[in-house]
């Protein structure tokens, strides 16, 4: 068994046409049919079917599949880390972010970084929380940064980067803007923009709920928070949102927020990288380089 037989199953798995898996790995389609028998002799077991021209992986392809991702995952990353240290001025690094960090921290610390370092590639996916520290557990990346509540997770080292506060949301033609107090069962009354699942947010929102045994009348679910503030600027209703996400508006007067009345969650925004990944002197420099820009911010 080697590299290329797992690949080729990884690849199979995903385009299930001999070709299309040729075509990805530069060789001819004889050669992947080669591979294919020669690693079922090897195993003993069948690990394909054919059906109507489409190859489709046996159970014990299956479980072939699972260690195959893993091994091609962690090759991938060791020849990103190894050409880093080829040419420290070269290379490639895969961040996921989640949605707020991604939009209102890392925009300014990328352009900085490319400006350091014009031939580095960077590729930014934006996920949510689970979804990346899946990716990192899975060697699918190289960094994650999240916007979470804290969390323990086996494998994953952290660093919290700066505090991520909740707070509510409103226009500023809402009473709320206007209320010296707000209680909790002024809130239940108001229509509710919530986040749909799954959301770091719309958990912790979940939680002060039923803390506080808070039912909302009304409720509006959205995937997206940029469509969320364009809703609330007409005053319709009000929404738990990160305060990062809002400071462009309130500066521009079209966003009000106050302080959740009695919310007791804390959420950061985290750095986070795979325990066994090795932090080449790039990774370190923009792990330094998101440190440095939230505390002058």
């Amino acid at each position: 068994m080697n590299l290329l037989k797992l690949e080729i199953v990884v690849l199979i798995k995903k385009y299930k046409k001999l070709t299309i898996v040729a075509e990805k790995l530069g060789i001819k389609q004889p050669t992947i049919t080669f591979h294919i028998k020669s690693l079922e002799e090897e195993l003993g077991v069948s690990l394909f079917e054919l059906r109507s021209g489409r190859y489709f992986l046996t159970e014990a392809g299956e479980a072939l599949h699972h260690y195959a991702c893993k091994i091609d995952a962690l090759m991938k990353e060791a020849r990103r880390v190894t050409q880093e240290f080829k040419d420290f001025h070269k290379g490639a690094i895969t961040i996921g972010a989640s949605y707020v960090p991604a939009t209102y921290l890392l925009p300014e610390i990328i352009h900085q970084f490319q400006c350091e370092f014009p031939n580095i590639k960077i590729t930014l996916m934006v996920k949510t929380a689970p979804e990346i520290r899946t990716m990192l557990q899975n060697h699918e990346i190289d960094l994650g940064v999240i916007s979470a509540a804290p969390f323990d997770e086996s494998l994953l080292k952290q660093t919290i980067v700066m505090p991520d506060t909740l707070v509510l949301v409103f226009s500023k033609e809402h009473p709320f803007s206007k209320k010296e107090n707000v209680s909790l069962q002024d809130i239940e009354k108001e229509r509710i923009l919530l986040h749909r699942n799954p959301s770091t947010t719309r958990d912790l929102l979940t939680k002060w709920m039923l803390a506080h045994n808070i039912t909302f009348q009304s409720e509006i679910e959205l995937d997206s928070l940029e469509t969320m503030k364009q809703i609330l600027k007409y005053g319709n209703g009000v929404a738990f949102i990160s305060k990062l996400a809002i400071e462009q508006e309130v500066q521009r007067n079209e966003l009000c927020y106050i302080p959740i009345p009695e919310f007791e969650f804390q959420r950061n925004i985290y750095t986070i990288h795979h325990e066994d990944r090795w932090n080449s002197k790039i990774i370190s420099f923009l792990l330094h380089s998101i440190t440095s820009y939230a505390v002058k911010n």
